[in-house]
């Protein structure tokens, strides 16, 4: 045993409501496919320039990888939440971070208590 306790505790983890989880779990996958694309384009700035058009196939296809999981991640959370819930949330600049969720899912934690 140390000679320091620990003093820090953790916080109540706050369940997340089902259509928030839904968003999550789309927020991954666009957070996932955006990096698998910026990983292609440092592999081809890496690489050596004999194979472009390999490169520039594997990029173009990455890219509308990500571009289709974040265009799931808008569309859903525009469907599902208000306008105003989503600039509440503080949506702007911070739209795929973990942050913008938690406060959504607060938002609807709020809105469930009310009704």
């Amino acid at each position: 045993m140390g000679i320091f306790k620990k003093k820090t505790k953790s916080k109540a983890v706050i369940p997340l409501t089902e259509q928030v989880q839904m968003a999550e779990q789309l927020r991954q996958a666009a957070v996932k496919t955006d990096r698998a694309h910026e990983k292609v384009i440092n592999s081809w700035i890496n690489s050596d320039s004999k194979n472009e058009k390999v490169w520039a196939a594997k990029s173009s296809m990455a890219e509308k990888r990500a571009d289709k999981a974040y265009r799931n991640y808008y569309e859903y959370c525009h469907s599902t939440f208000s306008e105003e819930d989503i600039k509440n949330s503080g949506a702007q600049g911070k739209f795929l971070s973990k942050s913008f969720i938690n406060r959504l899912n607060k938002i609807q934690l709020s809105k469930n208590k009310k009704k």
